[in-house]
């Protein structure tokens, strides 16, 4: 597959690294082998004009493309961002990606160097050997290319094709030139599907130009890539003959020309020695020492929740939950710490059978290099004093500290490699000053994480933590999997003797989120939970859920809807998994429908059973929670055997909105039983609602004119500089039966920057309304962060009222 590569450390590489500046003059021709953990033995041809690179271990796939010396044009940093190759007839096709391939390469070097890898693949009962060979020579800027399938069946093999499908890489605004142009947002836009008669490329100072005859193009785009399926077709091949392709890749700079008559001689490239791969480890050493908090401690879930949920989770048999403990929410502002959000997620998750994992991640804009969140800090001591703090204040509280979340995309870090490794070793010293005993992890990695694993471990940062973290996302359990071999073998390669804990993995139903973790429906996203959780228990000592709560058909446990909650198929997978089906301890009896009258009082009662042998404190709550319907349970104090009534009083305000609300109600003690019933209010309301949602979350940069600079971002990222301008809009939507008129109210430290406001709106039944916030930073303002909170209110209900709230970012003067 077509992708960028890390560098390695064996002598072969050591020797491409002489060939490969940029710029370089025509030169012997070199084919040599190195070594990765990713990879395998990878094949590398370079006659100091292209460069590329072969993996037998992946069947064959083309890792790098490109000029030599400079940056691969194909994208390969990540499993599903990869390149597939397959052979097809009229009968189905047969990939030729993914399982080893026999391999062989040039033995010396000289005029032209090769590489060449098979397969046998079987197309409904007709096999066929299929050839793949590429090739450099002296002086030509091109990768030179042939296929050739051999029909090993007694009958004619019909419509026979290959295809290859590269992802290329964004960076360098590509443009696709000829007849059919398109420019970079063309061609990356997701609704891009496209063929065209011919492919030549520009991308950046590299010109591209695809020379295969017979050969059909197709362009999609992939928001951060595009993908040009190659597809050649061989024709029908009788009984035990062969059919070949050939053509170049040829590879400019700048405005150069291809020579694209020049061809290539197959039959003088010398002699080929046979490919032996390597035999790497892909599971834990099976004396690797077990982490003691870890154990019974198997199943995990991500924290997007309110503490409310805490009892929901440890009913669902949650035992590790991954909360956030930002330094960014602790310290807005130089030396003033406020750790009272973190207190009470701390408090809470003690009064449970639940451990936290403390997610370290998002740095306060006045530390960082550039004033964005997700920057390295601009003085690692003072990164290292947060951390001392934080470690010291939860002591024997929170034993397990995960520093960062995906350092290896762009979405929430900016900085390098080395800047993780240096951010991860502060950390270390830091956390160890202040709590010796606690266990550090590197970060969970996502997209290209293996690559950015392995680039770390390279750099002697896994010496700084206890533990490695890691997000196996990927299509199907099988792949997840996959990933964690391939993890292993990392680790393994460098002898990093440490346990894995996976910190995210999931698959969201459907949703809005793009990548390889799509599936059909909630019943495949439970039943792929089950799965991935059984493969993964050999790779991983904790393995979390992404994630505990979540709107729409997305990755969540549990989904808030219609005002309530409603529970997931996966959320009856992950209980069953955990081993919690059968109530351990209360039993939740009551109504599953529940009439409520909007504007008048009400009351509905449930039993909880005690079968255990101890005398527990039980307590009840809503989720998600009602402020007209007050739970409470009577007696607190249950003994053994004996009941209790958890009565639930309603007061439904005149101003409700009718319908069916799901609800879910647990019943819960701090010793550790849980039971959860699930009901739902019907409710009525002959008079009229009113209801009202709030939202604010991007901004966009502003000129004079109050004219957009630059793109919408989201309002956590935006920086602006003192002087600056911003549009912060908030989406205020009447979610009532009747249109209202509600009051505006702007309050924060940045509110004394807003030019003049409205004071009222007026909101049609359905009717979603823009309310713009004009915000003007003054030239004199010091950097730092500055909310801004907007209330809006029915003037008819004044208890009908919503906040939304946003960070108004100043950085360094520009």
């Amino acid at each position: 597959m077509f992708s960028t590569t890390t560098g390695w450390t064996t002598p072969a590489a050591c020797i491409l690294a002489g060939l490969m500046c940029a710029n370089a003059t025509a030169q012997e021709c070199r084919a040599e082998l190195r070594d990765s953990p990713i990879d395998n033995r990878v094949a590398v041809l370079d006659n100091g004009l292209v460069h590329v690179e072969i993996a037998p271990w992946l069947g064959g796939r083309m890792l790098a493309l490109g000029r030599a010396g400079e940056r691969s044009l194909i994208r390969n940093e990540a499993d599903y961002a990869q390149t597939k190759e397959a052979v097809w007839t009229a009968a189905g096709s047969a990939g030729l990606s993914g399982s080893p391939a026999r391999a062989w390469i040039s033995d010396e070097a000289g005029s032209t160097a090769v590489a060449r890898w098979e397969h046998g693949v079987d197309i409904k009962g007709l096999p066929l050997h299929v050839t793949r060979e590429l090739g450099v020579q002296t002086d030509v800027p091109a990768v030179f290319c042939r296929v050739t399938v051999r029909n090993e069946g007694a009958r004619a093999a019909r419509g026979v094709g290959y295809s290859l499908r590269p992802h290329l890489t964004r960076a360098g605004n590509p443009e696709l030139l000829g007849d059919t142009p398109l420019s970079t947002d063309e061609l990356t836009s997701p609704d891009t599907n496209q063929v065209v008669p011919g492919l030549e490329l520009r991308i950046g100072d590299v010109r591209l130009l695809a020379d295969l005859k017979d050969a059909a193009f197709r362009i999609r785009g992939e928001r951060y890539m595009f993908r040009v399926e190659h597809n050649l077709a061989l024709g029908d091949i009788p009984a035990g003959e062969t059919r070949s392709a050939t053509g170049a890749w040829w590879i400019t700079s700048g405005e150069e020309a291809a020579e694209k008559a020049r061809g290539f001689d197959w039959e003088a490239s010398g002699e080929l020695v046979p490919v032996t791969l390597l035999e790497l480890a892909d599971m834990p050493p099976a004396d690797l020492r077990k982490t003691p908090i870890a154990q019974g401690r198997y199943w995990g879930l991500c924290g997007h929740s309110d503490l409310d949920y805490l009892p929901l989770w440890q009913a669902a048999g949650v035992k590790f939950a991954r909360r956030g403990f930002s330094w960014s929410a602790a310290e807005m502002r130089p030396g003033e710490y406020d750790f009272s959000a973190m207190d009470g997620t701390v408090a809470a998750a003690e009064q449970s059978d639940i451990q936290l994992l403390g997610l370290i991640s998002s740095n306060p804009s006045w530390a960082t290099v550039d004033g964005n969140t997700i920057s390295p800090p601009k003085d690692l001591r003072q990164w290292e004093r947060y951390i001392e703090t934080l470690t010291r204040r939860y002591r024997g509280r929170v034993h397990v500290w995960e520093i960062w979340n995906e350092p290896d995309i762009g979405q929430f870090w900016s900085g390098t490699a080395q800047d993780y490794a240096a951010l991860l070793e502060a950390a270390y010293r830091g956390a160890k000053r202040g709590n010796p005993e606690c266990l550090v992890m590197s970060a969970g990695l996502d997209g290209p994480g293996e690559r950015f694993l392995d680039e770390i471990a390279k750099l002697g940062a896994l010496e700084h933590c206890d533990l490695v973290g890691f997000h196996p996302y990927a299509g199907t359990p099988a792949q997840a999997e996959t990933r964690m071999r391939t993890v292993w073998r990392i680790l393994n390669w460098y002898k990093i003797r440490k346990p894995v804990w996976i910190t995210e993995i999931g698959w969201q139903s459907g949703g809005w989120k793009a990548g390889p973790g799509v599936v059909d429906s909630e019943e495949t996203k439970a039943r792929n939970l089950t799965e991935v959780y059984e493969r993964l228990r050999d790779f991983a000592e904790v393995v979390f859920w992404y994630v505990d709560r979540e709107a729409g058909a997305m990755f969540g446990l549990v989904r808030p809807i219609d005002r309530g909650l409603r529970l997931n198929p996966a959320y009856a997978a992950f209980q069953e998994g955990a081993g919690k089906t059968v109530a351990d301890g209360l039993r939740l009896t009551g109504p599953e429908r529940v009439a409520v009258d909007a504007g008048k009082a009400g009351r509905v009662e449930w039993t909880v059973k005690n079968t255990t042998g101890a005398t527990l404190e039980v307590r009840a709550n809503l989720n998600e929670a009602q402020n007209w319907a007050r739970v409470e349970v009577i007696p607190a104090r249950v003994v053994p055997g004996g009941e209790a009534t958890v009565r639930v009083d309603l007061d439904a305000p005149p101003y409700i909105v009718a319908g069916k609300i799901p609800m879910v109600l647990v019943a819960w003690s701090p010793d550790g039983p849980t039971a959860v019933a699930t009901f739902e209010f019907d409710v009525t309301n002959e008079a009229g609602s009113c209801a009202l949602s709030l939202v604010a979350s991007w901004g966009v940069r502003a000129d004079e004119n109050w004219a957009n600079v630059g793109k919408w971002t989201p309002t956590s990222r935006l920086v602006i500089a003192p002087g600056g301008r911003l549009n912060q809009p908030f989406q205020a939507v009447n979610q009532g039966s009747v249109k209202e008129t509600f009051s505006l109210e702007f309050t924060g430290p940045a509110a004394a920057w807003l030019g003049k406001q409205p004071e009222t709106v007026e909101i049609g039944s359905g009717a979603t309304r823009w309310i713009g916030a004009h915000v003007t930073v003054p030239p004199d303002a010091e950097p730092g962060v500055y909310p801004l909170t907007l209330t809006v209110t029915s003037a008819k209900y004044p208890k009908v009222t919503r906040t939304a709230r946003c960070n108004v970012t100043v950085g360094a003067p520009q």
